[in-house]
């Protein structure tokens, strides 16, 4: 008997002594302190908590040796039996400890959440949850060290390679590229060079560039090329050091520098974007005009002062100047349409006068108008045809119902009465007195007939009948001028009018009027849904007027969509249910209508569509490709909000929307309801 209890005391301690120094060390922390103890195998045999440790570890350490090959189960059950607590993770203080909670669980421990098992899909995104988001590289060894892989297997470290670098983590980084990696894991990392660059220290791009790319290699290619993609990038935010970086290891292509320049010519982005334009710049010995007008209009449209001055020491075709003239009209506070003007055309500069008129009234500015103005020469023009421009002008500024440009206009000439009283016709549409009253002011105008009527109980509105009247035909016909050559032109001006003077009669006498409508900008309707006039969006989609305005117009989803997004950007519900209905592609909403209401923090969204709409519900045949399109970013959007009831509802829409595929929810399902679980424990 005694001699039995020998050899089994002998047996246990030679376990112990078997994982006592190499294997604890690796653990870290309290394992790795007692492992150095003298007297550890007789603590091990003494002391329970000490062999409940080495127990835990040999448990652990099994439960890794088959990951690989059979996936998680085993270290799930194996964390699961062995009861771990945020209590038990303090004590020991185990860096590999922590590291399998993270890989578990997708959270780094806090030591006081306790565990809730989110266990990843596989081997390797195990291994990326060692380095994101918190990096344990003790216990990247002790799995790597198992010796589970080789060759081409050696392809699943591919992610965690991709994460360690984008982490700027050297020390791992260096550990995962010591494995052989095959052909796959190479073609994965190459894709992933433009993330790579934009997140990894210069170090790291040193490390892991020439693994997949030969520093001298001469790139050419498409735009999707990663490295192409990788320049582009970071011209685009005008990373000094990462673009000189890839140029002095890389030899480009004419095409991909070309393109690098337009990127770093776009929006300044910091103190280096003009000295970035300057390097991709220097490279280009002789720019084409193609070149040279593509990098005119970016300027323009950019405000790029420092691109437009590089552009205009070069003789550009006539044309060049005047699209970047359109161009810089979006930004004309700006101080490259000024270094434009001179060298136009004297039409050109008349034509983009025109122009500045049918832009958004946060450009048509009258300081605008009169820098355009005085570079057009007028002398140089027949006085008829500059007298047309001014007249399309105050249509313009009435339409807009802009008293500050009508006062402009007026002072430059323009007629109000051109065109048999029109401009006056759209200032009684507009409802606005103080627009009539600023017309009637004019020198040309000097009827008495219009203040008087204007006090009638018809006001405005039976001016406006009048003269449509007694000129339709006249204004309809295609001899009118005044940027209206058709009856579609004449209506758009007819709408906009009365819905930027927020006229809701004037709207509903034309819409009753036996005859087409059109709108040529999204803008009034936005504009109305934003300032809360519901009676004059009511009558705007009245079903019996969007029966005829939507098949005409060109723009309506835009414009719905616009109204939609005004609308919940002033948490107008009333105006956002009204909406709602006609921004659906189909009869019942889908995936992208959720999304954008999700996106929009909608508060309302309870109350209008959940439990108000059934969802439209995709085709088995498509499924596949819509959830990963579509459904997994509308569940992500919704995580993103931080609001549980919304992911709740979403989630509910999301699945009936994939019913004819249940099989989609299996990983991600359990997911779900532990981030539910868990929320909703911190909520309580």
């Amino acid at each position: 008997m005694a001699l039995t209890i020998t050899i089994v005391l002998q047996s246990t301690a030679c376990q112990m002594a078997s994982i006592s120094h190499p294997t604890l060390s690796k653990w870290g922390g309290l394992l790795a302190a007692l492992a150095t103890t003298e007297d550890f195998i007789k603590t091990c045999s003494d002391d329970p908590d000490m062999k409940l440790m080495v127990d835990t570890v040999k448990r652990l350490e099994a439960s890794l040796k088959d990951y690989a090959l059979h996936g998680p189960q085993s270290l799930v059950d194996a964390f699961i039996a062995c009861e771990l607590t945020p209590t038990i993770v303090n004590r020991w203080n185990s860096p590999v400890l922590d590291g399998l909670w993270q890989v578990l669980s997708g959270r780094t421990p806090d030591g006081a959440t306790p565990l809730a098992l989110n266990p990843p899909h596989c081997f390797a995104e195990a291994v990326v949850r060692l380095v994101f988001p918190k990096a344990y590289p003790e216990a990247v060894d002790l799995v790597l060290g198992f010796d589970l892989f080789s060759g081409a297997e050696s392809d699943v470290l591919a992610p965690a390679i991709v994460a360690s670098a984008c982490t700027s983590n050297e020390e791992i980084l260096e550990r995962l590229l010591a494995h052989s990696l095959g052909k796959a894991a190479q073609d994965y990392i190459f894709k992933q060079l433009p993330r790579i660059l934009a997140c990894a220290s210069l170090k790291c791009c040193e490390i892991i560039f020439p693994r997949v790319v030969a520093f001298g290699s001469h790139i050419t290619g498409s735009r999707i090329h990663p490295m192409v993609l990788a320049l582009h990038w970071r011209a685009s935010v005008a990373d000094l050091p990462k673009v000189q970086y890839l140029l002095s290891r890389y030899q480009f292509d004419l095409p991909c520098i070309e393109g690098a320049i337009k990127c770093a010519a776009e929006r300044v982005r910091s103190r280096s974007s003009p000295a970035t334009f300057k390097l991709l710049w220097g490279l280009v010995e002789a720019p084409s005009q193609e070149l040279l007008k593509s990098l005119l209009e970016i300027a323009a449209s950019y405000n790029r002062v420092d691109v437009a001055q590089h552009i205009l020491t070069y003789q550009l075709d006539a044309g060049a100047y005047f699209s970047a003239g359109q161009a810089a009209l979006e930004r004309p506070r700006g101080k490259v349409l000024p270094m434009l003007l001179p060298a136009m055309h004297a039409h050109d500069r008349l034509e983009l006068f025109w122009d500045s008129f049918f832009l958004p009234s946060r450009i048509f500015e009258p300081e605008v108008m009169s820098m355009l103005f005085e570079f057009e020469v007028v002398p140089d023009h027949p006085r008829l045809e500059v007298q047309s421009v001014l007249n399309d002008g105050l249509a313009q500024a009435v339409i807009k119902v802009r008293p500050d440009l009508i006062v402009w206009f007026l002072h430059h000439g323009a007629n109000a009465r051109a065109c048999h009283d029109y401009i006056i016709y759209l200032a009684a549409l507009s409802g606005r007195a103080d627009v009539m009253e600023l017309l009637l002011g004019a020198a040309d105008l000097n009827d008495e007939q219009y203040p008087q009527r204007m006090i009638e109980p018809a006001g405005l509105l039976g001016i406006a009948r009048q003269l449509h009247e007694l000129h339709v035909q006249d204004w309809r016909s295609r001899s009118v001028y005044l940027s209206l050559d058709s009856a579609k032109e004449l209506t758009a001006a007819e709408l906009t009018a009365a819905l930027n003077g927020g006229s809701a009669s004037a709207l509903e006498w034309i819409t009753a009027q036996p005859i087409p409508y059109f709108m040529n900008s999204p803008v009034p309707v936005a504009e109305a849904v934003t300032a809360g006039n519901t009676a004059l969006i009511r009558v705007m989609f009245d079903p019996r007027f969007m029966s005829q305005l939507k098949a005409r117009w060109p723009r309506w989803k835009e414009t719905v969509l616009d109204s939609l997004r005004a609308a919940r950007a002033t948490h107008n519900f009333e105006m956002i249910q009204l909406l709602f209905p006609y921004s659906l592609k189909h009869e019942r909403p889908c995936l992208r209508d959720l999304r954008r209401a999700v996106r929009a923090n909608d508060p309302f969204i309870r109350r209008y569509l959940f439990g108000h709409f059934e969802p439209f519900q995709v085709a088995a045949e498509t499924a596949i490709d819509v959830w990963r399109r579509e459904g997994i970013r509308t569940l992500m959007d919704a995580c993103m909000v931080g609001n549980l009831g919304m992911l709740e509802d979403v989630y509910r829409f999301v699945r009936c929307t994939f019913q004819c595929k249940p099989e989609l929810f299996d990983t991600l399902g359990p997911r779900i309801d532990i981030a539910r679980c868990s929320s909703a424990r911190r909520v309580i």
